[in-house]
């Protein structure tokens, strides 16, 4: 009988082809294998290959994994996962294995010798994410957790601890106050979902910048909020380290802008810093690493002291700062403001305090002028700015003039040319208009239609 695959016989083992495929015992392939399996030991991928961890030490080796062309090692005393080629990698692996591991790899070969095929290496992108979880099969995250990741949640904690309002009170006003608890309990909330709302990724877009005296607490504030999202707490971030092309800096998820406050030209720095800060990502360039992108999620507070003159160039329509400010500013330690052992004990309860809060993000995400706000303002205008505001501070104008204005910058000794303060006006108040008063031009510019003095008119 004739048949589609060539024939194999029974015997203790299997054997060769025979020559000639009609002597075939089985009807089709398919029989045959049925018969065949019993003589094949079929390995299950957990028993021949193992995943690389359950190798190796535990309290050496935290991870191994490849980005698709090479290794990484991260061992458990070392801040960073270090790059290996795969002939290292093996060796290492050889050396350290665990003696119940390789015995039961080698039981499953035929030659004895551990390669890497003999694990399951998982491939992963770098990534830097501060989440509470995060997919770790397709990812390494840079991010520990803080103590949060150990803390018990306690929801009857309703009121803020008595130690951290008496330093929150050194540091604000009631408004402020209010203000900064909400921003870092809707950061906090949003943190935990993800950076999850109504369904879609969102981050707060705003800055705290404390302002205040030397060790009114600004940085212990600080400290105990960020160690409780992440292992290690804030980064102090000064302008040589944002200058650098290095930003490392950047994998923090509680950062604190300092220094930024000595110059103008270190103010413009500042500037730069929020609008780098507060774009959707940013571009993680380490030492020894290609560039990699992540999402820009982190809390963002700025610091500066009251002895700083002019610390930011802070635009009049400025959405983003938000100073805190306000309160006694005392140096806490000196005057015994709060019990620090006791402020330790409270910082779990503050955590708590944050978590039961009721947040509102659309308050987290819009700032209000205070007293210091509108100094700033006030200060980084221009001369011409500054004239102009003055005099329609001063007088309800419907129009004004370019010899007001000139006579005004007379008066307070500022030098500024007549043709100067022509492309202001029109720059501010559209085109110049003119009237004809006895047989003579004159030019104005409208100012408000409800204003009730006619500049003109009085100058004439």
């Amino acid at each position: 009988m004739k048949v589609d695959y060539p024939g194999f016989f029974r015997g203790d083992k299997l054997q060769s082809l025979i020559a000639d495929e009609s002597e075939s015992e089985f009807k089709s392939y398919k029989e045959w294998y049925e018969w065949a399996k019993q003589y094949v030991t079929i390995v299950p991928e957990k028993d021949r290959r193992i995943p690389v961890l359950e190798a190796l030490p535990a309290n050496i080796y935290e991870d191994v994994f490849t980005t698709g062309k090479t290794y990484w090692v991260k061992k458990t005393y070392s801040k960073t996962p270090i790059e290996y080629s795969r002939d290292i990698l093996l060796s290492e692996i050889q050396v350290s294995i665990l003696p119940e591991v390789e015995k039961r790899i080698l039981s499953n070969k035929s030659f004895p010798k551990i390669t890497l095929d003999d694990f399951i290496i998982p491939q992963k992108e770098f990534t830097y994410k501060p989440c509470f979880e995060y997919d770790s099969e397709r990812y390494y995250n840079s991010f520990k957790l803080g103590f949060i990741k150990a803390m018990k949640f306690d929801s009857s904690v309703k009121e803020i601890p008595s130690e951290f309002d008496k330093l929150l009170s050194n540091l604000a006003d009631e408004k402020a106050k209010h203000w900064l608890i909400n921003h870092m309990a809707t950061w906090l909330h949003l943190f935990l979902a993800g950076f999850q709302y109504n369904g879609r990724y969102t981050r707060i877009e705003t800055i705290p910048i404390f302002y205040g005296e030397q060790g009114t607490g600004k940085n212990t504030i600080i400290k105990y909020f960020s160690e409780a999202i992440e292992e290690g707490g804030y980064i102090e971030v000064s302008k040589e380290m944002f200058g650098s092309q290095f930003n490392s800096w950047m994998l923090n998820s509680v950062i604190l802008m300092n220094e930024f406050s000595e110059n103008r030209e270190v103010r413009k720095a500042s500037s730069a810093a929020i609008k780098l800060l507060t774009s959707p990502y940013t571009v993680v360039n380490e030492k020894g690493m290609k560039p990699y992108k992540i999402d820009n999620v982190a809390y963002i507070a700025f610091a500066c002291n009251t002895s700083d003159y002019s610390a930011f160039d802070v635009e009049s329509g400025d959405r983003r700062l938000q100073f805190i400010s306000g309160g006694k500013n005392l140096n806490a330690r000196k005057h015994n403001l709060c019990d620090m052992q006791l402020l330790e004990e409270q910082k779990y309860d503050f955590i708590n305090y944050l978590l039961n809060y009721e947040w509102d993000f659309e308050f987290a995400n819009a700032v209000y002028d205070d007293e210091i706000k509108l100094a700033e303002k006030e200060a980084n205008k221009s001369p011409m700015q500054y004239l102009v505001d003055c005099i329609l501070e001063d007088e309800d104008l419907a129009t004004i003039t370019v010899q007001k204005v000139k006579a005004r910058a007379d008066y307070e000794g500022i030098k500024i040319s007549v043709r100067s303060i022509g492309q202001y006006l029109t720059k501010r108040f559209g085109q110049r208009k003119s009237r004809k008063i006895a047989g003579k031009i004159f030019w104005y510019y409208t100012v408000s239609e409800t204003g009730k003095i006619d500049s003109l008119i009085h100058a004439i």
